[in-house]
């Protein structure tokens, strides 16, 4: 064998033994709401990537910085718990270091879409469950900054909600997503909801049209009013566009 052959062989196994090495760390997880303080050796870290999750699939959804120079990152997970989507939240520090991660919801689909960080301190976070009633609603939840539960709320109607942004106000919290009447079809139409700090809903508003309108993202105007972004199916077409 000639030394180049030689040199790429070894090559090739040393990135065999290093990927060996790498692909067995997967986070041990308990199946309730307990939280697990997550080891550095559970995750794969480069200076590039960090990796969470266990053997199913996993994936995050919405990402925010954190007072201590970190990070909080929401999504869902089929590694963990019961449901067929679990709510996923994983605290990291600044070099994305795993420092807890923690599982919320039910024996339903529960999904985290959005994070931020409460005005009381803590964390906020916006998604779906379908774990409290036999519908989808919204599911708004306050994390304390240790990642134990403050409190969780399904908000929502009898129809399909779907909860895909949040603002965070100084009294409260304004969460947008989509509601598609008796929860089947092709429609859909925004939904915006405005809570106080516990939760609780102020108001909500459905803007009602013929065609599928579902919105994204949202924040907070000069004015003091809301802006939501999203797309529109028009009936009876092909096409979609931007929507504002």
């Amino acid at each position: 064998m000639s030394c180049y052959k030689f040199c790429v062989s070894a090559l090739i196994i040393l990135v065999i033994i290093i990927f060996i090495s790498c692909s067995d760390n997967t986070p041990t997880k308990s199946n309730d709401n307990n939280i697990t303080p997550a080891d550095s050796s559970d995750h794969m870290i480069t200076n590039v990537l960090t990796f969470y999750g266990g053997l199913e699939w996993d994936w995050g959804t919405s990402i925010a910085s954190t007072t201590d120079g970190g990070f909080i990152i929401t999504g869902s997970t089929d590694s963990y718990g019961e449901g067929k989507n679990t709510l996923y939240l994983v605290k990291a520090d600044s070099i994305g270091k795993a420092e807890w991660d923690t599982i919320f919801g039910g024996s339903g689909e529960d999904n985290g879409e959005a994070v931020a960080l409460a005005p009381d301190g803590g964390y906020i976070i916006a998604g779906v469950t379908s774990s409290f009633n036999a519908n989808y609603d919204f599911y708004l939840l306050k994390v304390n900054i240790d990642g134990s539960l403050a409190w969780e709320k399904s908000i929502g109607t009898t129809d399909f909600e779907w909860g895909t942004d949040l603002a965070v106000l100084d009294d409260g919290y304004a969460v947008c997503g989509y509601m598609i009447p008796d929860g089947a079809g092709d429609g859909g139409n925004f939904y915006l909801v405005r809570t106080d700090l516990s939760g609780n809903v102020i108001w909500s508003k459905t803007f009602n049209r013929s065609n599928r309108e579902w919105p994204f993202a949202m924040t907070t105007t000069s004015d003091g009013g809301f802006i939501l972004a999203g797309y529109v199916h028009y009936a009876g077409s092909s096409n979609l566009d931007a929507f504002l």
